[in-house]
């Protein structure tokens, strides 16, 4: 596996159903997005679940071709 992807390329592994793709956004937004909702008064384990909620709509989204991407990933997982 490679140190850094670019999102373009991460699209393109999820839409050939490469895995490799889910494990290296979770590894690398991970400590971003609980520190988000944990600030916002929620626990760790809650912030585990919705990030991977996040994570799968993703994958669903892209795998279905149905994901207009506007921003970086990491901005769309944010929100």
């Amino acid at each position: 596996m490679k140190n850094t992807y670019k999102d373009e390329e991460l699209v393109e592994m999820m839409v050939k159903g490469n895995e490799t793709a889910l494990d290296y956004l979770y590894k690398k937004n991970y400590k971003m997005m609980t520190n988000l909702i944990v600030k916002n008064n929620g626990s760790e384990e809650e912030a585990k679940d919705i990030y991977q909620e996040a994570l799968i709509v993703l994958w669903q989204k892209v795998s279905s071709k149905d994901l207009v991407l506007t921003s970086k990933i990491s901005t769309y997982l944010y929100s």
